[in-house]
C-alpha cells in the first residue's frame, strides 16, 4: 500500500544558505499518529511545514499518496503552536472559518461545526468570542476548527505547550478518540518525552537538522490515562529520554 506521505532525502536551507534540515527520509501510513520530538531550534517545525506543502524542500521530495507535492495540501490539515483565533468572530465561526473561505455556509455546516464543538467538550461556548475562553478552550477550538476540513492527514506543532498538565492530558485523551474515530493520520511536533510516548504510534527523534533514531511505542490502542501510570509507558519515556540525552 503507498504510504500517505513520504519525505525522501528532504533537504532545506535558510534563505542565507544555512542548513536547517538534511537527508530527511520519513513515512507515515493512513491512521499513523507520528511524533516529530527534538530539542528547540531542531527543525521540528520546519519538517511539519514541509510535510503540509507550506514550504517546499530545497533537495529531496515530498510525495502525497505517490505524487509531488506542489504546495499546501487539500487534505491536510495544520494546528499551530498558538490557537490563532480571529478575535472578532464567535467560536462557532471560527471553526466555520476554512469554509467560509472557499464558499458559503451552509446549515449542514454549521451542524458539522456544533459536533465537534460538542464532541470536544465546548458546546456551550459556541457565541463567545475567543477572549472569554480558557487556553485550553481556545486549543479546542483549533482541533474543532482542524476537523472542518475532515484531514487525512492533520499537522500540529506542539499545540498543547502552553497549557497546564491536566488540561493537557484531557487534550491528548480527546486528541486520540477523535482521530481513531475519523481515521486520520496525526503528525505531530513536541519536545515533551511523556506526550510522545502517550501519543505516538512512532516516534522520531529529530537533531540538529537530522533524523537521528526511531522509536515505535508498544502499547494497544485504545489508550487510556491508566497507560500512563504503567510500567510499560515509564519504559517509553526512559528509552526516549536516553536516545534525547544523546543529542547534547
Amino acid at each position: 500500500m503507498t504510504p500517505l506521505l513520504t519525505l525522501e532525502q528532504i533537504g532545506f536551507a535558510y534563505a542565507d544558505g544555512r542548513p536547517v534540515l538534511q537527508g530527511i527520509a520519513l513515512q507515515i501510513k493512513a491512521g499513523e499518529f507520528h511524533c516529530l520530538l527534538g530539542r528547540s531550534g531542531c527543525g521540528k517545525t520546519s519538517l511539519l511545514k514541509l510535510a503540509a506543502g507550506l514550504l517546499l524542500p530545497g533537495s529531496g521530495r515530498v510525495l502525497w499518496r505517490g505524487e509531488a507535492v506542489r504546495g499546501p495540501l487539500r487534505e491536510v490539515a495544520f494546528v499551530f503552536q498558538r490557537p490563532t483565533l480571529l478575535d472578532w468572530l464567535s467560536v462557532l465561526d471560527n471553526v466555520l472559518l476554512p469554509i467560509s473561505l472557499e464558499r458559503r455556509v451552509t446549515a449542514a455546516d454549521r451542524e458539522q461545526a456544533r459536533h465537534w464543538l460538542q464532541r470536544l467538550g465546548i458546546a456551550e461556548q459556541a457565541q463567545r468570542r475567543p477572549a472569554q475562553l480558557s487556553g485550553g478552550q481556545q486549543s479546542r477550538v483549533a482541533v474543532a476548527r482542524a476537523w472542518m476540513q475532515q484531514p487525512a492527514l492533520l499537522c500540529m506543532d506542539e499545540p498543547f505547550a502552553a497549557l497546564d498538565a491536566l488540561t493537557r492530558e484531557e487534550l491528548q485523551q480527546d486528541l486520540l478518540a477523535v482521530c481513531a474515530e475519523q481515521g486520520s493520520a496525526v503528525l505531530f511536533v513536541t519536545h515533551d518525552l511523556a506526550e510522545a510516548a502517550f501519543l505516538g504510534d512512532q516516534v522520531s527523534l529529530l537533531d540538529r537538522g537530522r533524523l537521528q533514531a526511531r522509536l515505535s511505542i508498544s502499547a494497544e490502542r485504545p489508550r487510556s490515562a491508566r497507560w500512563r501510570d504503567q510500567a510499560g509507558f515509564h519504559a517509553q519515556c526512559a528509552t526516549l529520554r536516553q536516545q534525547l540525552e544523546a543529542t547534547r
